[in-house]
């Protein structure tokens, strides 16, 4: 996915000097969406058994039902470790919607509800309590999220759905859900069409100055267009579509290469050539010219330390986190910084109140440097990789000996 990064990067910069730019064999005005379907392309060659689908361009019939997002977060005695890290968040959360809840429904009873939640440390504990204040939850309840709007100052979108079910502690349900459906896709394109206009703009008025608050104002547009397309889940999450349209989060076990998912590709893949159409696939040594400028660019970069996108499978998490990084990059600014461990981006803009909150926290770890002036002397990628063969090509290429070299 350092490819798609690039790649992302040299389409920005050409849409903020020349407004318009080739995309799919035609000259047009580039959209938001085109961004991301750059990475989108890399992310299905990279991993063609996880399918990566816009949702919005399903089938009339799915599109009608809608989709639901769904993710177990602990289903019993199982506990996702994927987002245990978030669990205390979402309990805060939980907790504060409780509050505002019997604040308008049961004011005289707001103080013993008040005293119950503070002895509880943990989601599982939440239940009992519901049921004691509250005849009506039964079985469980459920808590939605509001995304705040930037276009609309006051108005809220619906974010994700929080639900605990069950009996008794050690036989719950808790998970999170987002609901996928047309009404809800369109506010969500509106908001970041009018984000996206005014980072075409800012990034035009860039390419002109070298004021630095400018880059911190497009820095900002960025990352603020990504925290709602990470809760808008535009994308399918490489699962399969149930009947009802319901699509299932994928499984937190991962593959055995999970972790070698950034490019470069496990040692096990053979080194191929990079040849014409002609050419069949064989084994060689590297060969000169723009691919390999490319290829030992972003093994230089991940010898550094540099992590140009993130190494965990997760599909929307890595598109969008790849768009972050090429379009960063196209403002003149590096991600330096790695995802701190335990940490999901997509889980990070989901919880996050709202766009600001959400960029200040990813720019405390994305630790953001000046471009180093290596990224505009580099080939264009889409260029040196035209095709499906030679793109493929590229990512067999067995980098495992170039890693340990600092160029």
């Amino acid at each position: 996915m350092g490819l798609a990064a690039l790649e992302v990067m040299q389409a920005v910069q050409r849409t903020w000097t020349s407004s318009k730019v080739r995309m799919n064999g035609k000259t047009r005005l580039m959209q938001w969406r085109d961004m991301f379907d750059i990475a989108v392309k890399w992310r299905r060659i990279a991993d063609p058994d996880q399918p990566v689908l816009w949702l919005d361009q399903m089938p009339a019939r799915s599109l009608s039902r809608g989709f639901n997002n769904h993710v177990n977060l602990i289903r019993g005695q199982v506990i996702n470790m994927r987002y245990l890290e978030y669990f205390e968040k979402i309990l805060h959360f939980i907790k504060d919607r409780i509050l505002v809840y019997h604040g308008a429904n049961n004011p005289k009873g707001l103080l013993e509800v008040r005293e119950a939640l503070e002895k509880v440390h943990k989601v599982e504990d939440l239940l009992p309590i519901m049921k004691q204040f509250n005849t009506k939850t039964k079985d469980g309840f459920t808590v939605n999220t509001k995304v705040p709007s930037l276009k609309d100052q006051g108005k809220e979108y619906d974010g994700f759905t929080i639900t605990i079910t069950g009996d008794k502690v050690g036989n719950i349900l808790f998970s999170v859900e987002t609901q996928t459906t047309e009404e809800r896709t369109q506010l969500y394109h509106a908001e970041i069409d009018a984000l996206y206009k005014d980072l075409t703009a800012k990034g035009k008025v860039l390419i002109l100055s070298s004021e630095f608050g400018e880059t911190d104002a497009v820095g900002n547009l960025i990352l603020s267009l990504v925290y709602y397309f990470y809760n808008l889940m535009p994308l399918s999450r490489g699962s399969r579509c149930q009947r009802g349209g319901v699509m299932r989060s994928a499984s937190p076990r991962l593959p055995a290469h999970a972790h070698t998912f950034l490019f470069p590709l496990p040692a096990r893949f053979p080194l191929l050539c990079l040849g014409g159409p002609a050419r069949g696939p064989r084994r060689c040594s590297a060969r000169r010219g723009k691919t390999s400028v490319l290829v030992v660019f972003v093994l230089g970069c991940l010898a550094q330390g540099t992590e140009l996108v993130p190494q965990r499978r997760q599909d929307p998490d890595v598109i969008a986190y790849s768009v972050i990084v090429g379009a960063l990059m196209a403002s003149g600014k590096e991600v330096a910084g790695k995802i701190p461990k335990g940490k999901l981006v997509d889980f990070e803009a989901m919880t996050a109140p709202g766009s600001e909150a959400f960029s200040k926290i990813a720019k405390s770890w994305m630790n953001l440097k000046s471009i180093s002036p290596s990224y505009k002397t580099l080939p264009s990628v889409s260029e040196t990789f035209p095709t499906l063969r030679s793109m493929i090509e590229v990512l067999n290429t067995d980098s495992s000996p170039r890693c340990l070299k600092k160029l």
